[in-house]
């Protein structure tokens, strides 16, 4: 139950991130896009401890991370497994994420130097980033639901 509460605080959190990111403009857009796309992570790792059922291992300080880490595990969790192929298949809303946090914490300082429109998914789909995040916030929400539907099954 506790894996799902803290799931739960970091989905209410990052809504209310989502609120301010379509607020900001110019620096403060970038301020507030970097903390969406962190506390969006934050909540994938909150998501698959409660999927694995353990706690976060000390190495896993990211969602990509934690993702590697529990895919070690014998027996892996089937959802895990699906979520490891999303995330590398590029239709797939979380490997937009995961590109999108890779892109912000390589070039971050960079792109702020240069530019006001910062986060790399601006251009998905010619959608604001803001309309990114929500896609990926309602993709997640769907997926969070059909899993735990699956888990309350067995």
């Amino acid at each position: 139950m506790a894996g799902i509460q803290t799931t739960n605080r970091w989905h209410q959190a990052v809504r209310q991130q989502l609120g301010t990111t379509a607020d900001a403009s110019g620096l403060s857009a970038f301020g507030t896009e970097v903390s969406f796309i962190l506390q969006f992570d934050q909540l994938l790792c909150a998501w698959l401890i409660e999927l694995s059922g353990q706690e976060i291992p000390p190495e896993a300080v990211s969602f990509e991370s934690l993702l590697v880490r529990l895919l070690q595990n014998d027996p892996v969790v089937a959802q895990i497994v699906q979520i490891d192929e999303a995330s590398r298949r590029p239709a797939s809303w979380i490997y937009e994420f995961v590109m999108a946090r890779r892109s912000i914490l390589i070039h971050q300082g960079q792109k702020a130097a240069t530019s006001p429109n910062l986060i790399a998914t601006q251009s998905i789909d010619g959608n604001s980033t803001s309309d990114t995040f929500r896609s990926w916030l309602e993709e997640f929400e769907q997926w969070l639901e059909s899993f735990r539907e699956l888990n309350q099954e067995y």
